[in-house]
């Protein structure tokens, strides 16, 4: 049971200490990516719940990160999380 205001418990992982470096030409273009998906005319982005739209951003937003290698969580209510495992 979630109290009023509790954070979501997720899966917890050891904390490893290593370099991690971000592609920005990569991240832009992929985060640009998933903000056509429902673009309008005057630029913003209107994805109603349980829409095509926003059905179609959340498989992108998944498959980009299982392409990346993360560890992906979706809680009850449908937030996605996602977490770099160390090996």
């Amino acid at each position: 049971m979630l109290r009023r205001n509790a954070s979501p418990v997720l899966p917890t992982q050891p904390q490893v200490s290593a370099e991690v470096t971000i592609n920005k030409r990569r991240l832009l273009r992929d985060l640009n990516a998933v903000s056509r998906i429902g673009i309008g005319s005057h630029g913003a982005v209107t994805r109603l719940v349980f829409s095509i739209k926003e059905l179609r951003s959340r498989q992108l937003l998944i498959h980009l990160m299982r392409q990346a290698g993360l560890k992906i969580y979706i809680d009850p209510i449908g937030n996605i999380f996602f977490t770099l495992i160390f090996t």
